[in-house]
């Protein structure tokens, strides 16, 4: 369907087009949420909605469909639009606003134009998991001045990305038998951020963004020893916190030995209390770091995260309680002590 014509395109226009290329994938209501929701006298979600409808039809963005979750069906549901870019619609843009006069635009959008990768159609679950990374990146941002922080600089690095993804080598060792082997796991997490707390310096994380999808122990089991691992290793820092903070001009003191700590965000407190206990075998305290999504959205830097070092004080009962008891009791008790715990803050 060749383009509808298109007026001189407004500056939130831009930003709304900005921000979906920022992002890659956002809802309606995310777009809302980022750009409408402190602007004074700013319309509702059918006035983003309205608008993105033009821009789709004058050929800037692309639209696609997310089925309603069935447990959220009502009579009133419908699918939810998704919004990304695509090269056409880059070119679409860089055309405008050279017409318009405004060619200079196309500076500030360059970096995130240089960083677009297309890719082929995403299944379902995964257009959910990409959006999740979404609304936690639009938090970061949305919440880091009041928290005292800088803004945070940040890298969507789901599914895969050249820089950051890699093949951890790790030794592991045979219960029964005390053999060691060697083996190659992979090492993908769904974003790299830094965040500045001024007069303090910089910190790096890795983000995990947990849909409960992966249930299989072995898999889960691999991913926080390729963490574990890579972190023993000290590469993180040379390999990619110090090409991430010179691409970015962080003023970061030797970033090449930069630490890092990885996020793991779940759907809900059952599932995070599950990965946290699935990590307390590592001896780490504090590498992961774990939060509900409704606790991240509603404050990502207050205290609203959990880790071993939170549970320091039951693993020894936890170690008892696993020789003696069966594991859905087991399960229950950990749960319930996790519940009651204070969290921390980052």
């Amino acid at each position: 369907m060749n383009p509808s014509p298109t007026k001189r395109l407004t500056a939130l226009q831009i930003d709304m087009l900005a921000a979906v290329l920022r992002y890659r994938l956002m809802t309606t209501a995310q777009i809302h949420r980022l750009l409408y929701s402190r602007r004074e006298g700013a319309g509702g979600e059918t006035s983003v909605a309205k608008t993105m409808r033009k821009l789709h039809d004058s050929g800037f963005v692309k639209r696609d469909w997310l089925a309603v979750k069935p447990t959220e069906r009502s009579i009133l549901g419908r699918p939810n639009a998704i919004w990304s870019l695509e090269a056409p619609h880059l070119k679409r843009l860089a055309g405008h606003l050279a017409e318009t006069g405004r060619a200079d635009l196309l500076e500030e959008l360059a970096p995130d134009a240089k960083a677009f990768r297309e890719g082929s159609a995403l299944a379902e679950n995964t257009l959910r998991h990409e959006l999740a990374i979404t609304d936690f990146y639009m938090a970061l941002e949305m919440r880091a001045d009041e928290a005292g922080r800088t803004p945070p600089t940040w890298l969507r690095t789901s599914p895969a990305h050249l820089d950051v993804s890699r093949s951890v080598i790790v030794t592991k060792t045979d219960k029964k038998t005390g053999r060691q082997t060697q083996a190659k796991l992979p090492l993908n997490p769904d974003g790299l951020h830094a965040v500045g707390v001024p007069g303090r310096g910089y910190a790096f994380f890795l983000l995990e963004m947990d849909m409960n999808t992966e249930t299989a122990l072995e898999k889960l089991t691999h991913k926080f020893l390729a963490y574990y691992a890579y972190y023993e290793q000290g590469g993180f820092g040379r390999e990619i916190a110090a090409p991430f903070a010179q691409r970015h001009a962080l003023p970061v003191a030797r970033p090449e030995a930069a630490p890092f700590r990885v996020l793991f965000v779940a759907p809900t407190a059952k599932r995070r209390n599950d990965l946290l206990l699935k990590s307390r075998v590592l001896p780490t305290s504090n590498l992961f770091q774990f939060a509900t999504m409704a606790d991240v959205l509603a404050d990502p830097y207050g205290p609203v995260w959990l880790s071993k070092d939170s549970f320091k004080d039951h693993l020894d009962e936890y170690n008892l309680r696993t020789n003696a008891e069966g594991p859905v009791t087991l399960r229950a008790w950990a749960h319930g002590v996790l519940d009651s715990l204070p969290k921390h803050a980052l």
